[in-house]
């Protein structure tokens, strides 16, 4: 059995086939993991549960990836989370 880890993880992406299979994936690794379909959805997760870590997608309907992260970031400004940026689409 793997120790758990500490850190809190959003992941946030409107595809819920690429949520639940990260989600797995960090959640069997020990980390606590929640998720999000859209960006508006990711604002009130990330106020609820303080993740230390936020994955998100790229190009999403409501908000952009890059509209998320600054608005994640004026939440939290003095200790923003850290920010890892997933797409499909070549940038």
């Amino acid at each position: 059995m793997k120790p758990a880890h500490t850190a809190d993880i959003l992941i946030v992406d409107d595809e819920p086939l690429q949520r639940e299979i990260l989600g797995t994936i960090l959640s069997e690794e020990g980390y606590n993991v929640f998720e999000a379909g859209s960006g508006a959805e990711a604002i009130g997760v990330f106020k609820e549960n303080n993740p230390q870590l936020v994955l998100t997608d790229l190009k999403m309907p409501d908000l952009s990836g890059l509209e998320l992260i600054e608005r994640i970031q004026s939440l939290r400004p003095k200790q923003p989370p850290a920010v890892i940026i997933m797409t499909a689409y070549g940038t």
